[in-house]
């Protein structure tokens, strides 16, 4: 199974959180139960990997960095979420990040 890929705006020094929702049909209609799931991923930056904490409901995810591992960062980066349900590895989701910067004006 090939991993959707999103990219994604985020805010430098705010909290970044993304749902994520597993559907077992095209008509949303189907959920997947996840239960039992593990979930890693991180923010990859030329100078940092920012890890994820994830929270789990019945069939979706919430990933979460806290704002102050966002600060002083490239304008770019990576990202990837991914799952291990019993046995398998999969890749969920990845893209790419752009960092819009504070503005600080004296």
């Amino acid at each position: 199974m090939a991993a959707a890929i999103v990219d994604i705006n985020i805010n430098e020094a705010e909290t970044f959180e993304m749902s994520i929702e597993f559907w077992g049909n095209s008509d949303l209609t189907e959920p997947v139960d996840i239960t039992g799931w593990t979930f890693n991923g991180a923010f990859s930056f030329s100078s940092a990997c920012i890890p994820m904490t994830f929270t789990t409901h019945a069939n979706s995810i919430v990933c979460r960095i806290e704002a102050s591992a966002l600060v002083d960062l490239p304008s770019k980066g990576k990202y990837t979420v991914e799952t291990t349900n019993v046995t398998d590895t999969y890749r969920v989701q990845q893209g790419t990040i752009r960092v819009d910067k504070v503005v600080v004006c004296s």
